[in-house]
């Protein structure tokens, strides 16, 4: 029995709206497992700060991938893919809060 090791990603992006207008956006949604995600198992954090006139956004993204050894060896290509997946949500993120003010 080969374990899969935790991969870990965590993005960041300085933010000019208020913390408390990101976490407007965040506060009622629900995180949903899925079949079609190849993970054992996964866990999210979000973290905001106040950081000048703005909020400093930290998203934190822990994983087991399934698959033994082809898990092992496509595990750098899942931590790109979400990496770019996580920091397009952030700016997304960025954007909606502005618009909402």
């Amino acid at each position: 029995m080969v374990l899969m090791p935790e991969r870990h990603i965590m993005v960041q992006r300085r933010m000019s709206a208020s913390p408390r207008s990101v976490w407007a956006l965040y506060a009622d949604t629900k995180n949903q497992p899925s079949a079609l995600v190849p993970f054992k198992q996964a866990e999210s954090m979000l973290t905001l700060e106040p950081d000048d006139h703005g909020t400093l956004a930290t998203f934190s993204y822990r994983y087991v991938p399934r698959g033994g050894l082809i898990g092992r060896v496509t595990g750098p290509l899942i931590d790109r893919m979400l990496t770019a997946t996580f920091t397009n949500m952030l700016a997304s993120t960025d954007e909606a809060a502005q618009a909402n003010g």
